[in-house]
């Protein structure tokens, strides 16, 4: 097992491994909790909610669950308001714990409610999907979805503990499995090229502990530097800008990862376009999404996704905040004016 440690707002630990989940009532009995609500989705609750809920017994913490539909569809405030409801009547204390079991919609449902429940109640993160793993569990972001886009309601609300279970990365689905890939090929950008090289010429599902602990201890980097989204932490939403706009537009058909695969490709496209990075930069970035059979340019028209990237939650006083790419392991955040936007995207060759 490996254990890295969150320095912010009063700190946590983020444990990765495997047989992690048969450890989790004494862990929960630690922070003093009499009672857990567990937030999960249809697909992960039947494959690991009895093992918490039998784990929580065995130290007398007394568990209630609240299973969604999956995908990004429930991340509303529908669904919301009737977790809020559930948590009212198993009566959750201050004290109690809110553990979020699954991918990143369960994450950051949960997130969002235990830290509105109460103004703030314990939470645990339990992801089950690679992007959660090496993304979305850690740092303190949680988000709901409004009708004109993805994650417009949100707090930064630091989990108390994140487990890593890597085995439950072995029932991921082919399409979840990618979906992680595009955010650790979108580390291994950040990072270096040795990184990016090395989940290229390898596998990550053969090195999930090292690659998740990687990715972490990156993501670790930026969030101690910049808790808060407000400057150098920004540089994770590479390609994220251009791909919440792709999964808008598709009403969230398009899984987060591909969408983000799709913003990183043509985001470098535009940068090579442009004269910011060189073609063989472009190249180890397509080699790497190929590999995973990610896409890499835009899913859909141009005209339909700039109504949704002037909606992004990245907008400032009428500017939209780009992460661009000069080469692998250098990438600067650029803004634009948004009646530049247009003429900005199609001169870098977006259509």
């Amino acid at each position: 097992m490996r254990k890295l440690r969150i320095n912010v707002s009063g700190g946590y630990d983020v444990l990765i491994g495997s047989g992690l989940l048969l450890s989790l009532g004494e862990q929960i009995a630690k922070m003093g909790a009499e009672k857990a609500c567990i937030v999960s989705d249809d697909n992960v609750f039947p494959l690991y909610g009895d093992i918490l809920v039998s784990s929580l017994a065995d130290t007398g913490v007394k568990a209630e669950k609240y299973v969604i539909l999956h995908g990004e569809r429930s991340k509303n405030l529908n669904v919301y308001a009737s977790l809020m409801e559930r948590m009212r009547d198993f009566r959750l204390s201050g004290s109690d714990v809110l553990i979020a079991l699954g991918g990143g919609v369960v994450g950051d449902l949960g997130g969002f409610a235990a830290s509105t429940y109460h103004r703030g109640i314990p939470l645990v993160q339990i992801p089950t999907s690679l992007l959660a793993c090496v993304d979305s569990s850690v740092g303190g972001k949680t988000a709901l979805n409004l009708p004109s886009g993805k994650n417009q309601l949100g707090t930064f609300y630091q989990p108390s503990l994140v487990i890593c279970d890597i085995d439950t990365l072995h029932t991921l689905p082919t399409e979840e499995y990618r979906c992680g890939s595009a955010e650790i090929i979108k580390y291994a950008i950040l990072e270096s090229e040795d990184f990016l090289r090395e989940i290229t010429d390898n596998s990550i599902g053969d090195m999930y502990e090292v690659v998740i602990s990687r990715c972490v201890d990156i993501k670790r980097r930026y969030v101690e530097a910049d808790e808060f989204d407000r400057g150098k932490r920004m540089l994770l939403n590479f390609g994220h800008t251009l791909g919440h706009a792709i999964e808008a537009e598709s009403n969230y058909s398009v899984s987060h990862g591909c969408a983000v695969a799709a913003g990183m490709g043509a985001i470098t496209s535009l940068c090579v376009e442009k004269g910011i990075c060189s073609g063989d930069t472009e190249k180890l970035l397509l080699s790497a999404l190929d590999k995973y059979s990610l896409p890499s340019a835009l899913m859909y028209p141009l005209d339909r996704l700039l109504p949704l990237i002037l909606n992004d939650k990245k907008s400032r006083e009428g500017k939209i905040r780009f992460v661009l790419l000069s080469q692998i392991g250098n990438c600067f955040i650029h803004e634009i004016h948004e009646e530049e936007l247009d003429l900005w995207l199609r001169n870098g060759g977006l259509k």
